[in-house]
């Protein structure tokens, strides 16, 4: 490691640790998890695991939904909490070291998932639209853009899916993603992005005098999916099938699905991963009798190899355990451990690069989203 690069390191450590010291104390009796505001099913799902956990343990469990994307992060990272309650998008951004994080103070993260569910994310758009009824129709229309650039290109996909770019609609910023379900309950937008209709928010937007009206994403068309994943590779097609705000009973909604998961940093104590994981897995039923979201949580789901993450090594000991962690399974995780490895090594070369020759940040951003798209695959979008 160079020099500059070496102060350039200490000099972020520094800096991260003013800004999140706490009682070390504190640190070590209370259990901590990050998620998005409340009312998204991510805050709903690791409350109700936060709470079995608490009865099934006697251990002290905080939850703390914050709306940025940033400030969650920057609590996992720090070890303020020691787990974080991530969606796909984000994950696969940390752990690609891209977008928000093509930055000299982080690129790729070696995050691991503890215990992996999925989101679904459709458009949405209300009753009142009778001209809006497939994702094609949004074209002219108030659509909500969240800040962050991940948040942007998710947003972006949905869009494309139905043939549009960003040109062809009117983009209205929000401050986060409760925050556009409740521009569009309040007549500010025509079209909420992307919305999971696991979101406990969905029962006030369809109580309103405008109700809620969703936008499918059909299986079969190919090239829409295509074109959506050029935006979006860390998902898949997937159908809705759980009741849910603005679905009728039986109805089912062609969605992009993603990982929604617990992780947690590689150094992570592995017996605490497994501790959770453990809790989970033996109170599924509970879960999903208490908190609607976990509904999509299948067992299935937890195991699947349809989202390009690592498992924790605590997570894969209980596995193991259970005599579920199939030669599949190790040979799919070694390959994602191969790809976030190749990731790290260049990025240090990167790095190393960035700081010898004085790159600006965009100049480090640009030449990275090439260097990683040379591994991944992924040409990130500008």
């Amino acid at each position: 490691m160079s020099t500059k690069k070496l102060i350039t390191f200490i000099v972020m450590t520094l800096f991260m640790c003013l800004l999140t010291i706490t009682p070390a104390h504190a640190q070590k009796s209370i259990i901590g998890m990050t998620t998005m505001a409340i009312g998204s099913s991510g805050h709903v799902s690791a409350s109700a695991a936060a709470e079995i956990l608490k009865q099934q343990t006697g251990a002290k469990v905080r939850v703390i939904p914050i709306a940025a994307q940033m400030p969650r992060v920057n609590l996992l990272r720090s070890g303020q909490v020691q787990f974080g309650f991530f969606p796909g998008n984000a994950l696969y951004n940390l752990q690609t070291g891209i977008q928000d994080f093509a930055k000299i103070e982080w690129g790729p993260q070696p995050l691991r998932v503890v215990y992996q569910g999925a989101s679904y994310l459709a458009p949405l758009t209300t009753k009142k639209h009778e001209d809006i009824n497939r994702i094609a129709d949004v074209r002219g229309k108030r659509v909500t853009t969240l800040k962050r650039k991940s948040s942007y290109i998710l947003a972006q996909s949905m869009w494309a899916f139905g043939g549009l770019t960003r040109d062809d609609v009117k983009q209205i910023p929000v401050p986060g993603y409760t925050a556009q379900i409740k521009a569009l309950m309040a007549g500010q937008v025509d079209v909420a992005s992307y919305v999971n209709p696991a979101s406990s928010i969905l029962y006030e937007a369809e109580a309103s005098p405008r109700g809620i009206k969703w936008l499918s994403l059909p299986m079969g068309d190919e090239e829409a999916w295509k074109r959506l994943r050029s935006f979006s590779p860390e998902g898949a097609p997937a159908v809705y099938t759980i009741e849910a705000p603005g679905l009728k009973k039986g109805e089912t909604l062609g969605c992009f699905s993603h990982a929604y998961a617990f992780v947690a940093y590689e150094d992570q104590d592995p017996d605490l991963v497994y501790l959770l994981v453990k809790t989970i897995w033996e109170n599924h039923d509970r879960l999903q009798a208490i908190a609607k979201p976990w509904k999509v949580y299948t067992k299935e789901i937890a195991l699947s190899t349809k989202f390009p993450h690592v498992f924790h090594k605590g997570a894969i000991r209980y596995y193991k355990e259970k005599g579920l962690w199939t030669s599949e399974l190790e040979d799919w995780n070694r390959k994602q451990l191969g790809i976030q490895k190749k990731l790290k090594d260049r990025w240090e070369v990167t790095l190393d690069e960035a700081l010898a020759k004085k790159w600006n940040p965009k100049m480090l951003e640009e030449e990275w989203n090439k260097r990683q798209m040379e591994i991944t695959g992924y040409e990130v979008p500008k």
